[in-house]
């Protein structure tokens, strides 16, 4: 933003408002004073046609010249004919003639220099800024307009235009300063933002932008047009003897209103509310008082109804169409502000004027008919401005590759049909088809309801997976049909489902039909046994382990059916046996002691007891798969179980915990209680995680989502309170404190994300804005801000504080480094010099890319695990071919890789080198040797890589991501 050029472009936009107040009551009141009411038609007709001239040849000028030599020859102009105007209507000059002729001049400089306003800023500063400038347009209006009432009756209305004309003469001059601040402070808003199209170039997108802008200023004119003539008409019929006085007061109490709301209300709601919100006030209040008009035309209420149009075109649709033009590259976008303005709005006036001239006096004696199509011209408006808004979000957002769209079903929820086909497509000759419907059938989810029509399907394979979906999800109301489906079944494994289903809904019909098959197949005698034991009895304990082995949901079902007769301390030590036998320790049929393992996580997951959740949280801590699997497979009542108990997991189980959830869409409750946890990796993670099951269905109350909201927004207040405080920290400290203030942007934004999706939204655009304000460019930055308000509208708080984060610090006194503890115990720690042993090592390990974003407590376990290695110069590292399991980090110096014939290569401070051999096991690429001045080493072995990447996963997708680069040609960071 250019402060001065904006204060001085305020200041003359304020004298040219007044100056145009002044000059159009003086000859608006000569008209009407001449030819009254009827004539008015002609005098909208004269003012819109005059106007819309003006301002295509001051385009036709300004596009062969520069705007800044032609605006100064303009105010001259106004000055010299505001001069002029008493002696021309003393020689008799038509008074029209002066109408048109001050009115287009007044307008015209009007724009030109309110061009010049909006030069001096961009953005955001803009939504913020230009209400407040035009306030300075109110001010000079409700000035002249107030000083008019008293200036006329004491000097008379030939007193206005001389006024008028000394005016014109200072604002030239400050037209000139404003010129000067902008040529040496700069003017922001003539970049273009990243992304933009070139200058003549004006994609689709701005196309449609702009035909719908010129249609929202059509209609705006129209009706404004018709609270023009009833309002003129009420005047001269109230007041014949002060026409001139009355027109003034009327302007002048109208721009007073007007200053008001652009002072205290405006620049609030355009900084915090969507562009569809602010393009629909003035239409639709508009609407609602012309609704009024029809049922009581009064001259309080036509007057009141103007003063609205007026008041809220200038409040409210004004800036928004100027805000949506800053999706057009900076020459259309000037040239557009005038054309609109002074193209389009005139000929809707005209347009208007010249209808109402046909339908004659008639329409002024029926203020309700003019009522009734004001009203459907101003829905017509709303319609064409919330479509305009739309367009304007979607160009503001191209740029940054962002798309929305509406997601309102769930993807996961399928149609019989589709179950029927996928059944179908899982016996399919091509392995790849089968696998893909196989994976399908295990994610899919049918209504149990829709099922009951269709459990006598004439193909087994359809049936066994009807009876599959029945027995996920239990349905007491379906036991008729199941009952009568089990009583013809003859496929053994569609019999053995059908039993479990029907037994999980608390009914022992199918064990007697299960004993009709008894010995001729192993599965269906296998569902009886545990149908028995589910209904009629039996030791649970004994036959647990081997039951977690065969089917842990059902494990987990009877442990709770049977809760009341089993010795929890009992249940407990049988569970932590069985999953602590992972198979790995070998001996007997390690795959079926590995399966029980898995299934015994399950359960204790679904039901616990508390006494084995130990068992649980070392397996998540240690990141083995067998945790997450019985994570994912979690169902709605196990998800309740671990939330209330989720506080006592450990850090690193909880991470795991909130990550593997991303597989569960039964598992809302527990992902809401983990979204505000205390620990913000737990709940950057649970952040993401419930995106995932946001969308795919799982239930997240808006309770849970506003916690996370204050949570993730508390923190990054926080670490911006530490920001200006932390000038005289250490810089590992500083450092880390930027990440962590990034990674808090992204939480702000992903919960707004969840937000978006749990209400049948795209949680994408939001997504993504977290992306670019966390990683890109400062023009990326500042565009994705505008961007997170049109989808994130109505939460002023967020938007503030991550602009504040925008900016730069504010510097304060020493931050309390226990205040920062309270959001984040580790990097309170840090400050106060808990870690220092490992902040060298950290600070190291920040340089690659690889490691940059990566949260910090994880990054310092990695660092507290590398190994210091000295490298003297020429010395060899490894040799080309040698196996190995390490990585290398050059902390200082350089190293250089040989690979003949190819050029040798210099990896300096910051480069890493072996990433092939920890992700793969590959042999060396190269010969590496230690450069000119040796080299200071950071040793990472793949136990510490693999590791830390349990804990933060988007380490391997990094790593993963560098060595894709081995394939371009030229990278001198990684070995070829």
């Amino acid at each position: 933003m250019n402060r001065r050029a904006y204060l001085l472009g305020a200041a003359m936009v304020l004298l040219c408002n007044l100056v145009a107040v002044a000059l159009r009551s003086y000859a608006e009141a000569a008209f009407i004073a001449e030819h009254g009411a009827p004539a008015l038609p002609w005098l909208l007709v004269a003012n819109a046609v005059g106007f819309a001239a003006a301002t295509l040849g001051y385009d036709a000028i300004t596009r062969r010249t520069h705007a800044r030599g032609v605006d100064p020859v303009l105010v001259g102009a106004l000055a010299v004919a505001a001069a002029v105007a008493p002696s021309l209507l003393a020689a008799h000059v038509q008074p029209i003639v002066l109408v048109v002729a001050l009115t287009a001049l007044s307008q015209v400089s009007g724009l030109a220099l309110w061009n010049r306003v909006a030069a001096s800023v961009a953005g955001r500063d803009a939504r913020r800024m230009l209400p407040r400038a035009g306030a300075a347009v109110t001010a000079g209006g409700a000035i002249a307009g107030l000083s008019a009432g008293v200036v006329i009756p004491r000097l008379g209305a030939s007193a206005l235009p001389y006024a008028a004309a000394a005016v014109s003469l200072v604002i030239l001059g400050i037209a000139l300063a404003q010129q000067r601040a902008l040529d040496t402070g700069g003017a922001p808003g003539a970049t273009a933002p990243a992304g933009a199209p070139p200058p003549t170039a004006l994609g689709e997108l701005t196309r449609r932008l702009l035909r719908w802008l010129v249609v929202v200023s059509l209609l705006e004119a129209a009706v404004a047009t018709i609270a023009d003539l009833q309002f003129a008409a009420a005047i001269k019929a109230h007041y014949p003897d002060a026409v001139a006085v009355a027109v003034a007061l009327f302007y002048g109490g109208t721009n007073l209103v007007l200053l008001l709301l652009q002072v205290a209300a405006v620049p609030r709601i355009l900084v915090t509310r969507s562009m569809r919100f602010t393009a629909s006030v003035q239409p639709l209040l508009v609407a609602a008082g012309y609704a009024l008009v029809a049922a009581a035309p009064a001259f309080a209420v036509i007057a009141g109804t103007r003063t609205a149009d007026q008041v809220l075109r200038a409040a409210a649709a004004r800036p928004a169409q100027e805000l949506q033009l800053s999706a057009l590259p900076p020459g259309p976008r000037a040239r557009w502000k005038v054309l609109l303005r002074g193209v389009a709005w005139p000929a809707g006036a005209a347009v208007a004027a010249l209808v109402l001239l046909a339908v004659g006096p008639r329409a002024v004696a029926n203020p309700a008919w003019l009522a009734g199509a004001a009203i459907v011209i101003a829905l017509a408006c709303l319609l064409a401005a919330r479509t305009s808004a739309r367009t304007f979000q979607t160009a503001l957002a191209a740029p940054l590759g962002i798309r929305a769209a509406r997601v309102t079903d769930d993807a996961r929820r399928i149609e019989v049909g589709a179950l029927e086909r996928w059944t179908e497509a899982a016996g399919d000759a091509d392995p790849r088809t089968a696998a893909i419907a196989r994976a399908a059938l295990d994610r899919a989810r049918v209504d149990p309801s829709d099922l009951a029509d269709h459990l006598r399907h004439d193909s087994a394979a359809v049936r066994v997976a009807m009876f599959d979906q029945l027995a996920r999800a239990p349905t007491p109301s379906l036991r008729n049909e199941l009952r009568a489906a089990i009583g013809i079944e003859d496929d053994d494994r569609a019999l053995a489902l059908a039993i479990k289903a029907l037994a999980l809904a608390g009914d022992d019909g199918g064990i007697a039909r299960g004993l009709q098959r008894a010995g001729l197949a192993r599965e269906v005698d296998a569902a009886v046994a545990t149908a028995t034991l589910a209904l009629r009895g039996g030791d649970v304990l004994a036959a647990l382990p081997e039951l977690c082995g065969r089917d842990a949901a059902w494990a987990a079902a009877i442990v709770r059916a049977r809760r009341a007769t089993i010795d929890e301390d009992a249940l407990a030590a049988v569970l932590r046996t069985a999953a602590a036998d992972d198979g790995e320790a070998g001996g007997g049929d390690a795959t079926a002691r590995a399966t029980r393992s898995a299934g015994a996580l399950a359960v204790i997951a679904r039901v616990g007891p508390d006494a084995a959740l130990p068992a649980l949280d070392a397996a998540l801590a240690l990141g083995g798969p067998h945790a997450a699997a019985a994570i994912t497979d979690l169902d709605a009542d196990g998800a309740a179980y671990l939330a209330a108990r989720a506080a006592h997991l450990s850090t690193r189980a909880r991470i795991a915990l909130a990550r593997a959830l991303a597989g569960a869409p039964a598992a809302g409750e527990l992902v809401g209680a983990l979204l505000a946890d205390a620990d913000p990796e737990v709940a950057y993670a649970a952040l993401r995680t419930a995106l995932a099951t946001a969308r795919a269905g799982a239930a997240l109350t808006s309770a849970r989502i506003d916690a996370a909201h204050a949570a993730a927004l508390a923190a990054l207040v926080a670490y911006l309170d530490a920001r200006d405080g932390a000038a005289a920290w250490p810089a590992c400290a500083r450092g880390e404190l930027d990440i962590a203030t990034r990674r808090a942007v992204a939480r702000v934004l992903w919960a707004g994300a969840v937000e978006a999706a749990v209400g049948g939204g795209d949680p994408a655009p939001l997504a993504a804005t977290a992306r670019h304000l966390t990683r890109g460019s400062e023009a990326e930055r500042k565009r994705a801000l505008d961007v997170m308000q049109e989808v994130h509208a109505g939460r002023g708080e967020i938007l503030a504080v991550i602009e504040r984060w925008l900016r730069a610090p504010a510097p304060t006194g020493a931050a309390d480094p226990a205040a920062l503890a309270a959001v984040d115990a580790w990097l309170g720690a840090l400050v106060a010099g808990a870690h220092a042993a490992v902040e060298p090592a950290l600070l190291a390990l920040r340089r690659p890319a690889l490691f940059a974003s990566v949260a910090g407590p994880a990054l310092a376990e990695l660092a507290a695990r590398a190994q210091a290695l000295s490298l003297a110069a020429g010395a060899e590292l490894f040799a080309a071919g040698a196996p190995g399991e390490t990585m290398f980090v050059v902390v200082t110096g350089a190293l250089v890789a040989q690979r003949p014939p190819a050029p040798a290569r210099t990896i300096t401070a910051g480069g890493v080198v072996g990433e092939l051999a920890v992700l793969t096991h590959a042999p060396r690429a190269a010969r590496v040797v230690g450069g000119p001045d040796g080299a200071e080493l950071l040793v990472l072995d793949r136990a510490a890589f693999l590791a830390t990447a349990r804990r933060a996963p988007e380490l391997v997708l990094g790593l993963s991501a560098t060595l894709a680069g081995w394939i371009a040609p030229g990278r001198a960071d990684v070995l070829p």
